[in-house]
């Protein structure tokens, strides 16, 4: 895939993530946030790019019940799957 063909599919995937009515993150694997669509600002208020550079633990996180972050990261780091 050429770089133009990248772009343009890059910046077609931006604008469906930001047409979510729910909130979306993408973090590395370390679990700093590398992206997060205007959902994250209504569910959080925080604004995206106060949340960039962060983890999500330093914002909102230790609210959901351990179970929750022990599925979340079984998800993530074992499976391999999206969360």
């Amino acid at each position: 895939m050429n770089i133009e063909n990248t772009q343009k599919k890059t910046a077609e995937l931006k604008e469906k993530f930001e047409s979510l009515s729910g909130s979306l993150c993408i973090t590395d694997p370390a679990g700093t946030l590398l992206y997060a669509n205007a959902g994250i600002e209504r569910r959080t208020g925080f604004d995206v790019p106060e949340v960039i550079g962060k983890k999500p633990s330093e914002l909102w996180g230790g609210y959901m019940p351990r179970t929750f972050y022990d599925h979340l990261w079984n998800t993530i780091q074992e499976k391999k799957d999206p969360f």
